[in-house]
């Protein structure tokens, strides 16, 4: 349990969640659906946990509800992500000394896409 201090200067008691770990990920995708999904882990997990449950929500898109095959395509969980997402997820990648060309197969963009988001990432200062 924390608690916050008031600017009255009460107190306020409240529980936190845990954080999500990659399994909730994962059953959220297997009984709800996968969309937002890994744009929502990348604040998350770990560069090798994301990789894992790129795999797991590309089958899971693969499968579709009772065995049929979803209309969208495999990786469009990926394609979900707005260009600032990209863009941090590309500089978490780099950072964990993934190469770009696999960084660029995983998250389904080409090479110089990735360097383009690494090139903007600092031109923010955000690296």
């Amino acid at each position: 349990m924390s608690k916050a201090i008031l600017p009255d200067g009460g107190v306020k008691r409240f529980n936190y969640a845990p954080d999500p770990i990659l399994s909730d990920f994962i059953r959220h995708a297997e009984k709800l659906d996968t969309h937002m999904v890994f744009e929502t882990a990348t604040e998350y997990l770990s560069t090798s946990e994301l990789m894992q449950l790129s795999k797991v929500l590309e089958e899971i898109d693969r499968k579709g509800n009772e065995g049929r095959v979803r209309k969208r395509s495999i990786s469009t969980h990926k394609l979900n992500m707005t260009r600032t997402n990209m863009r941090n997820l590309v500089v978490k990648y780099t950072k964990d000394r993934i190469p770009q060309k696999r960084i660029s197969e995983h998250m389904g963009i080409s090479v110089s896409t990735v360097k383009r988001l690494l090139s903007e990432s600092r031109l923010e200062g955000h690296e």
